[in-house]
Parts: C-alpha cells; sequence; structure tokens
C-alpha cells in the first residue's frame, strides 16, 4: 500500500474516531475556550472531516491514475492542479460562521503542503506523487511550484476567507486560467508572445478565459448566497473577477517556470481587490 493509500485509510480512520468522540471533543474544546460552543464545534468538524477526505480521495485517485499508466504526467498534473483547488473552495459555504472556520479550512491546503515537503524532501518515499504533480517526475519540483501552490490557498483563506471574492477569484484563476494555459499553448500555441517566447497567445487566451468562467461561477454562486460582507452586486462581481482574469492572466503570460504560481495569485488578487476598491 503507497503513502497515499495510508493517508486515506488515516484521514478516515481519524475523522471516524473523532466523530464518534464529538461530544467528549467538544466538551474539551470549550472548556479551553477555544471555540465559542459545542453546536459550532460540530458544524466545524462536521465541514472540516468531508473537505480533508475529498482532497485526500482526488489527489490518490489521481497520482494512482499516473502509476497504473491511465493518465500521462502532464494530464495527471493538470487535473491535479485544477482539480484539489475548485473542490476546496467548494466546500467553503459549509463551514459555520465563527472566527475559527477560517483557520480549520485552510488546515487542509496546509497538511497538503506538509505532505509536499516530506515527498519532495526525500523523508516519505512516494514515486507516483511527485511523478503525477512535478514537469519532469523529479521530487525536488515538489519544493517549487507544488509547494507554492498549497502556500497561496493557505494565504488566500487565512487573508480573505468568503467574506470577500479577491481569494475565490485569485485562487479560481490560478486553478482554472493557469491550469489551461500550458496544455492549449502546447496543442494551438504556434503564434508566439513577442515579449516572452516560451507562451503562446493561444495559452493567454485561454488563462484568460478558463480563469474567467471558474471565478465568475464561484463569485457570483457565492455572492448568491449570501456570504460577502458588505455584500455586492451581480455588476460588482463581474467586474473584480475580469479584472482579476486579465491581471492573472497577464501575470502568466510574462512568468515562467516554478514560480508562476505565486504571480498568478497574486496579480488576479491585486486586480480583483483593486476593482473593488475603485
Amino acid at each position: 500500500m503507497g503513502f497515499e493509500a495510508w493517508a486515506t485509510f488515516v484521514v478516515a480512520a481519524a475523522a471516524l474516531s473523532a466523530f464518534k468522540r464529538r461530544d467528549e471533543i467538544a466538551v474539551t474544546l470549550n472548556a479551553h475556550v477555544i471555540l465559542p460552543n459545542q453546536d459550532d464545534q460540530r458544524a466545524l468538524f462536521g465541514a472540516w472531516w468531508p473537505c480533508m477526505l475529498t482532497s485526500v480521495v482526488i489527489m490518490l485517485v489521481l497520482t494512482q491514475s499516473y502509476r497504473l499508466g491511465l493518465l500521462s504526467r502532464k494530464v495527471a498534473r493538470k487535473a491535479i492542479h485544477f482539480s484539489m483547488g475548485m473542490t476546496y473552495m467548494c466546500f467553503w459555504p459549509t463551514f459555520p460562521e465563527q472566527p475559527w472556520a477560517r483557520y480549520c479550512c485552510a488546515s487542509v491546503p496546509l497538511a497538503s503542503g506538509i505532505v509536499v515537503i516530506l515527498v519532495g524532501s526525500g523523508f516519505v518515499r512516494e514515486p507516483a506523487l511527485h511523478g503525477a504533480t512535478s514537469r519532469t517526475g523529479k521530487r525536488e519540483e515538489l519544493l517549487q511550484g507544488p509547494l507554492i501552490y498549497a502556500v497561496v490557498h493557505v494565504a488566500g483563506t487565512l487573508l480573505f476567507w468568503r467574506t470577500s471574492p479577491v481569494a475565490l477569484i485569485a485562487l479560481a484563476v490560478l486553478c482554472g486560467g493557469d491550469g489551461a494555459a500550458e496544455p492549449v499553448g502546447v496543442a494551438y500555441g504556434r503564434i508566439r508572445l513577442p515579449y516572452n517566447q516560451t507562451k503562446s497567445y493561444a495559452g493567454t487566451v485561454a488563462c484568460l478565459a478558463f480563469g474567467w468562467a471558474a471565478a465568475a461561477a464561484l463569485a457570483l454562486h457565492f455572492s448568491r448566497m449570501g456570504t460577502y460582507d458588505p455584500p455586492l452586486t451581480d455588476g460588482q462581481v463581474v467586474t473584480a473577477v475580469t479584472a482579476g482574469a486579465v491581471a492573472g492572466a497577464a501575470a502568466e503570460s510574462i512568468i515562467s517556470g516554478a514560480y508562476d504560481n505565486i504571480a498568478v495569485f497574486i496579480a488576479a488578487a491585486a486586480g480583483a481587490q483593486l476593482a473593488l476598491t475603485y
């Protein structure tokens, strides 16, 4: 059994054990004044474990599909890039309205980042993971793009959370836009950008289009659920999405290599924030 299979088993077992002991856990937390009340504690855990388990299962399915030869490295890497972040954000509305929710939610990508560090540093051997998530299959590459990917998801959750569409937009542009740029650029990118010969017009347009679509879908859905404080109109959300997608696509067209994840995230977040401010 591979490392990820064991991880799935451990997470599932821990979740089941904690669920059975939820009353005892709630009393302990309440005694230390960590969380406000037992109902919120149960709601917090009830939102966390499906989010964590889904993350583990997606990674397990895609990396093992690569290991078995069902997916190529390129397809597996981009499928992970898109699905991990998008499904993670879909769980945000399930967390209760209390201060600890964002920290609990952020522990999911934080756990992914810790696994990436362990495997990338060689402390844990899991060839399927670095084979499916790195460009060349080398484990050391996990400490670059994949680690940055986890870090920006933690940062976006903690800094903005769901009370603002900024993190949703920036992460969706990263997952959907940046995730589409490379495969489209490789397939159809015959005309290169004059300022970056490693990028193409086709890839940049794909980044803009797919990033905009992914961000608009999430940001508008959250808006209509009433999660933003203060509330925003659809027009304000679409303006922020457009600004974020344009800025993210511009950054993706300029930056090459391992650091495009953080560049796209920062640019998209800045664009969305400026649109909401002005």
